[in-house]
């Protein structure tokens, strides 16, 4: 008896440590991709459900512990700091059931026990970092592995806990090898001594309950402490249904599919203390253990230290001497001479640089884009706030005179607020990575790594990847994200549109999908690589960040975000294709016409630039060629730079909504009257007509009026931006101050205040726009002077892409420029400029051509002369090794081969014969078997000429489009007089109902789910393309069924649907019946001059010859009566000919059609 009491008080003992504290070691976020959905931060950057969970159960520390990485560590880290939350870094590991995880040949290679690993200490924190990159390196199969070796090397400063049921000694456990588990457990404690614990887990399965009374026995033999854990995997229990679904998505499982991976319980939240003794009721002391674990974790980051690479400067100098003696260079080269005006802000950027540890920064960015410059790859002017800073402008970094454009310093760098530097670079994007890779051999392979980034489950996605699990079909999810706007939220969405409320009404389970969604949507769904991040390190990546494995190598596991905060030194190698348009429209200027053009001396005020920018002739100008911009730019009509600047920074949504871009083109065009609020705000907003356009104007007018430092402005700046009310009642009462200093009365500084706050929060980054400027300014200045280079680069960069191709091929014809056709005797490789007026295609424009191939092909024919025939061509041709017979048909569909023989189609026919021939012969000849008797290459005759009908088809299959002709070019004429639209013109119209004509380019049979016939095509004419929507039944019985390539016109409907606008198609006609049937009344214009009875006899004579149900009428112009109608009563059939009869007899513009 007193031994149970005995019993009993212990316990009690232990019950109120429990409910008093308790701490979850280990713990699945968000990062444990489509497994755990427990959020750290919020969408809005706010804590997330599972550090709320935590403090509402009043915990004091919480655990990290994804599956196999250690992706969400800094972010768990800061928010639970900043949420008074100790937080305990960790990672649940793979480990491999060999000795080797590197030994991807033995049975067991693919099965991996789990182990939780926490990090103790600093030194542990480093172990746990080596610890996730060897798993992701040497130890991948798979998955990211570790294996004991490893373990034993980065042991130091670790906690380890035995896992889950996946754990080894568990799995022992389970398969009857207790002394297997015994042994196992043995040894990790002889490694990890007291910091080594037995892990006891109870969420409701069977299974786990089986095996902890053996857990428990194995932790008493060997003296082992046990620890109580939940496996979390979300953060309340009502989370469950999330979990399972993002599971099942990951998995790419439906939730009906009994087979499928799923947690079997509801049980894997994240549990209060009270919760965790209910369940561990019975070993209480390993509830207490997790107090133990968590006093002696204690890991610090250290986010305010710089961890810059050295840069090794000359002799004699040190980073900062070496920086300002390269700035002192750069003053002749950009001013001329030196000026109070450079001096004064050279000298104050350069004493903030040194002050905050950044002169290696900036002397590694000169170095390696001073290297890029001397190999000839193409550098943009610069971006962002960087292109404010003198420095980066004489060191050649940038290209942007921050003192001739106002721009700021501590826009980019502020002594006052403490953030690494961000100068990001465009390369022209086809040399990029030659410049990464002059920075891997510099600093070392192992000390430059891409940057990790993670998508997330965004609205539409999250719809349709839910859908799928619930077994809905995809059209249906398409049409409800078709409903969702762009960039809203599934639970906003629902609550104010009108047609999802009607649908969801109408089917629940489309209700149950959003619900569904709307709790998943935000969560983290996979990684990829930045496509242009990189970070460069003072050592191996590993001594600083865990890395993981991506495509083609590894990347690092935090994001560039967390990296920087990390001292460590992000540089984004941006790729830009308009910087390879510029070089080689310049240096085709020079070969073409000996003129040399320096970029950086263009006029900024060409006459001709600002014509065709303010005439909105912008395609294939940089950033300002989509419809909307070219709106603007036809209102604004710019007429200087800063004008262009302004474009650019206006044409966002938030000033577009206001009406601010109304207000700036109306005031710049004196439309409107404005007026300074104060004499001191004119210099400051001249240039943008009296409005506040960007963030430096707002850092500007609070120095003008208020006597703010630059560096307090940009505070002032960044807090009106976002709206940070806590600063900004701070703010203005120093504002409120300082205008009064200044005499300027409080309702007139209150009132220029609110100003700042309104304007601010649509303020754009002044630096960038104007280094953005330059960019377009030096695209539309070679355009609008040179525009047979401009358009040669400009085709060029985007050979091989259709789409993009051909309407830079319609700006050439607008131009005036003739594009020539690929010919296999004239072509390059690429798009050539012929003449003074003239560009000839290239032949890797051909699909199914290389570049390799075609090199070989054009140096072929420069080294042994123009091919003769064809069979010439191709006997020399099939010696190229990357030749081969795909690529010589669609050179000869593609008309490249017109020169050779016009038979294209024969060609096709014989081409199998042909070439086989051509490589026997070709082959003999290479191993020397030629002789006078040896085998020629077969002859086909060739005399024939292809008809224009099959050499459009040829021409679109090769090409992606009809080049040189179309085939609705004949029927054009005829379809514009009873079409109601064309099909680019759709939206515009106004109208629902249409007669629309084209060619069908693709069709999709299906089936209704009642079972009825329809089809979804995509209908072309010389404008767009549309998709369309019919039924089988209503085609007429002479067009039973649809087919490609067919001329059509349909008479139908734009109808509203759940998935969007589309058009229905009621009535269906070919071309021949579309003239007969459509067509109601034709009016055929004539004068009286001339006319007589005779003459009038004769027309309706020829009239009767096409008898029809389309009514004639004459509309008859007389001097004395003007134009007047006479209706015949005759009906006529409309076709081609009859209307080409018409033609004779009254001239082109004779007639029109009334449907």
């Amino acid at each position: 008896m007193g031994r149970e009491n005995l019993v009993i008080k212990r316990d009690i003992s232990y019950i109120y440590k429990a409910m008093r504290d308790f701490v979850h070691l280990h713990v699945h976020t968000e990062y444990s991709l489509l497994d755990g959905v427990s959020q750290i931060v919020d969408s809005k950057g706010n804590p997330g459900d599972l550090i709320l969970a935590a403090q509402a159960n009043g915990m004091k520390a919480l655990a990290i512990t994804d599956h196999g990485n250690m992706f969400g560590v800094p972010e768990f880290y800061q928010t639970c700091h900043k949420s008074n939350l100790k937080p305990i870094l960790g990672s649940e590991f793979y480990l491999a059931m060999g000795p080797d995880a590197t030994d991807t040949k033995a049975p067991y290679a693919r099965k991996n026990h789990h182990l939780t690993v926490l990090s103790r200490n600093d030194t542990g924190f480093r172990n746990l970092t080596k610890l996730s990159s060897y798993s992701y390196g040497k130890g991948f199969y798979y998955r990211p592995r570790i294996d004991k070796a490893i373990l034993e090397k980065h042991s130091e400063g670790l906690v380890v806990m035995s896992g889950c049921l996946q754990g080894e000694q568990a799995s022992y456990i389970r398969n009857d090898r207790f002394d297997d588990a015994l042994a196992s457990a043995k040894k990790m404690k002889e490694l990890f001594g007291d910091n080594f614990y037995i892990e006891l887990m109870d969420n409701g399965m069977p299974e786990q309950k089986a095996v902890m009374k053996d857990l428990i026995e194995l932790a008493r033999r060997l003296n082992i402490k046990t620890v109580a854990t939940n496996d979390v995997h979300y953060s309340l229990k009502n989370d469950a249904a999330v979990q399972d679904i993002a599971l099942a998505i990951g998995t790419r499982s439906t939730l009906d599919d009994p087979k499928r991976l799923k947690l079997s319980t509801q049980e894997f939240y994240l549990k209060s203390g009270d919760e965790m003794f209910e369940v561990f009721r019975e070993v209480p002391e390993a509830l207490n253990t997790t107090l133990e674990i968590a006093e002696k974790c204690n890991v610090t980051i250290d986010f305010d230290q710089l961890r810059l690479p050295a840069y090794d400067p000359p002799k004699g100098f040190d980073s900062f001497t070496y920086l300002k003696s390269l700035c002192e260079k750069g003053i002749p080269v950009r001013y001329g001479k030196k000026t109070k005006a450079v001096s004064d802000r050279m000298a104050m950027e350069l004493d903030v640089i040194k002050n905050m540890g950044f002169s290696s920064y900036f002397l590694i960015v000169w170095d390696f884009i001073n290297y890029a410059r001397t190999q000839g790859i193409a550098v943009g002017p610069g971006r962002g706030s960087g292109a404010g800073s003198i420095v980066a402008y004489l060191l050649q970094i940038t290209d942007i005179d921050p003192l001739e454009y106002d721009l700021l310093f501590e826009r980019f760098l502020n002594p006052g607020r403490i953030s690494m530097p961000d100068l990001d670079i465009d390369f022209e994007e086809a040399r990029r990575l030659e410049v990464v890779d002059y920075v891997k051999e510099k600093y070392g392979e192992d000390s430059v790594g891409q940057i990790i980034t993670y998508s997330k489950m965004l609205a539409k996605g999250a719809i349709r990847d839910v859908g799928r699990v619930m077994g809905i079909e995809l059209t249906e999810c398409d049409a409800l994200t078709k409903l969702i706007p762009q960039g809203e939220d599934i639970k906003t969405a629902m609550d104010t549109s009108g047609d999802i409320k009607k649908l969801i009404a109408a089917k629940p389970k489309l209700k149950e999908l959003l619900l569904n969604a709307s709790r998943i949507e935000g969560r983290k769904r996979h990684f990829g690589v930045h496509a242009a991040g990189v970070v460069i390190t003072p050592g191996e990546i590993s001594d600083f960040v865990p890395l993981a494995r991506a495509k083609n190598g590894l990347i690092t596991q935090y994001d560039g975000d967390y990296l920087t905060r990390m001292g460590l030194l992000k540089v984004d190698f941006l790729g830009l294709k308009t910087l390879t348009v510029i070089q080689e429209a310049v240096e085709d200027v020079y070969r073409n016409k000996k003129i040399k053009i320096d970029l950086k001396e263009l006029p900024r005020n060409d006459r001709k630039t600002f014509q065709m920018l303010s005439r909105a002739r912008t395609v294939g100008i940089f950033q300002v060629e989509s419809e909307g911009m070219r709106d603007v730019l036809r209102k604004m009509k710019p007429t200087l730079f800063t004008d262009l600047s302004a474009v650019l920074a206006l044409y966002r949504p938030g000033p577009m909504n206001s009406g601010m871009v109304d207000e700036f083109i109306e005031r710049k065009n004196g439309m409107r009257a404005y007026e300074y609020q104060h004499p001191l705000l004119k210099d400051i907003l001249e240039e943008t007509y009296g409005v506040i356009l960007y963030q430096e104007q707002v850092m500007l007018i609070a120095r003008a009026l208020a006597g703010f430092s630059l560096a307090k402005a940009d505070v002032l700046r960044k807090a009106m931006g976002k709206k940070i009310m806590s600063v900004l009642e701070a703010q203005k009462e120093d504002f409120m101050k300082g205008c009064a200093v200044n005499k300027i009365p409080d309702k007139i500084a209150a009132d220029i205040f609110d100003t700042l706050v309104h304007f601010a929060e649509y303020g754009f980054n002044k630096s960038h726009s104007t280094a953005y400027a330059l960019i377009s300014y030096q695209t539309a200045y070679l355009k609008a002077n040179f525009p047979l280079e401009f358009m040669t680069a400009l085709l060029n960069s985007v050979i091989g892409d259709e789409k993009k191709l051909s309407p830079y091929l319609a700006e050439c014809e607008r131009l005036g420029i003739e594009v020539k056709p690929a010919d296999i005797n004239a072509s390059d490789v690429y798009f050539s400029a012929r003449g003074d007026n003239a560009i000839i295609f290239g032949l890797l424009a051909v699909k199914n051509t290389g570049e390799k191939a075609c090199e070989d092909l054009v140096a072929e024919r420069k080294k042994n002369g123009k091919f003769k025939d064809f069979n010439d061509f191709l006997s020399r041709a099939v010696a190229i090794t990357s030749f081969n017979k795909r690529m010589a048909e669609f050179l000869v569909k593609s008309g490249a081969c017109w020169g050779l023989s016009r038979d294209s189609e024969g060609i096709v026919n014989s081409l199998d014969m042909m070439m086989t021939s051509a490589e026997s012969v070709n082959r003999d000849r290479l191993s020397g078997q030629a002789s006078l008797f040896a085998e020629q290459p077969a002859v086909v005759e060739l005399k024939g000429e292809v008809t224009e009908t099959q050499k459009l088809k040829y021409e679109k299959e090769a090409l992606g489009f009809y080049f040189t002709g179309h085939p609705l070019t004949r029927y054009e004429k005829y379809f514009r007089y009873f079409r109601t639209s064309t099909l680019a013109g759709l939206d515009k119209s106004g109208m629902s109902e249409h007669i629309l004509t084209g060619i069908v380019k693709e069709i999709k049979n299906r089936k209704t789910k009642k079972g009825k016939d329809m089809f979804v095509i995509k209908l072309e004419d010389l404008t767009g393309v549309v998709e369309l929507v019919g039924y089988k039944d209503r085609l007429p019985p002479e067009m039973p069924e649809i087919k490609e390539d067919m001329i059509i016109a349909v008479k139908g409907s734009m109808v509203e649907t759940a998935s969007g606008k589309r058009f229905t198609g009621e009535k269906f006609y070919s071309a021949k019946e579309a003239f007969r049937k459509i067509p109601k009344k034709l009016k055929i214009y004539m004068s009286t001059a001339g006319l007589d009875e005779k003459y009038i006899e004769s027309v309706i004579k020829e009239l009767k010859k096409y008898p029809g149900n389309t009514q004639v009428a004459f509309v008859l112009h007389t001097k004395k009566r003007g134009k007047w109608r006479w209706a015949t009563g005759i009906g006529v059939t409309v076709d081609a000919k009859f209307l080409n009869s018409l033609e004779d007899k009254f001239g082109e513009d004779c007639w029109k059609i009334e449907s």
